[in-house]
């Protein structure tokens, strides 16, 4: 028994038909109208379709780790909010440390608490405007002004002459070393207390700390230059 041959069907099938019928002709042309409108679905609808699927999944996708990358920050809001509480807190201690303007009467009263904590008579205390730096020569300015750090700050000198004995000096210097703000000391000058004799004479009789010595100095201070 001969094998079928489905090549050999199909080709004696189309010989058979007539391609002239007009019930053929609208049938072929009915499947390719179909074929055509299937592809015009494809290429215009389906394909961008499954585009715009793509590019929103990316997008769902690339939302999603924003979000998981927000929840993970805002977990960390408390740490964030105690870290600015603290930078303001240290802000306004450097302030205070380094101000815009000199507060005179602020550093007369810790000047005035140093001293009186450490037993030394004050003789004279005052505020001493600072002369003037000369300007650089001409051609320097610029240099020099990126140069010179003393371009940023003022110094505020503070002149007292003060009396009392070795180590109450010594703990009057321990506080002013102890300002919550910096503090520089030069010109110091000291001298023998003119009524040194009597003082320890006095010291002796009366159980006190005598006066030996008279010692001047500038205490200066420090502010910003806006």
């Amino acid at each position: 028994m001969a094998k079928p041959n489905p090549s050999a069907d199909l080709m004696n099938s189309l010989r058979k038909v007539d391609f002239r019928d007009p019930l053929t002709i609208y049938m072929l042309s009915m499947i390719v109208v179909t074929l055509a409108v299937c592809a015009a679905f494809w290429f215009l609808s389906f394909d961008p379709l499954q585009q715009e699927i793509l590019e929103t999944q990316a997008k769902i996708e690339s939302q999603s780790k924003e979000l998981d990358r927000i929840m993970r920050e805002a977990a960390r809001k408390p740490q964030f909010e105690k870290e600015v509480a603290d930078a303001q807190v240290e802000l306004a201690r450097l302030k205070e440390m380094f101000p815009d303007e000199e507060k005179v009467p602020l550093r007369l009263h810790d000047i005035y608490v140093a001293v009186r904590q450490a037993g030394v008579r004050v003789v004279s205390v005052e505020p001493v405007n600072r002369p003037p730096a000369p300007p650089p020569p001409a051609g320097q300015q610029a240099a020099a002004a990126s140069d010179d750090p003393s371009t940023y700050y003022n110094e505020n000198y503070y002149k007292l002459e003060v009396e009392g004995g070795y180590h109450q000096l010594g703990d009057m210097f321990a506080e002013i070393a102890n300002f919550d703000y910096p503090t520089r000391i030069n010109d110091v000058k000291i001298r023998r207390f003119s009524g040194m004799k009597k003082e320890i004479e006095n010291a002796k009789s009366h159980g006190t700390t005598p006066t030996t010595m008279t010692v001047s100095f500038r205490l200066v201070t420090f502010s910003s230059r806006k």
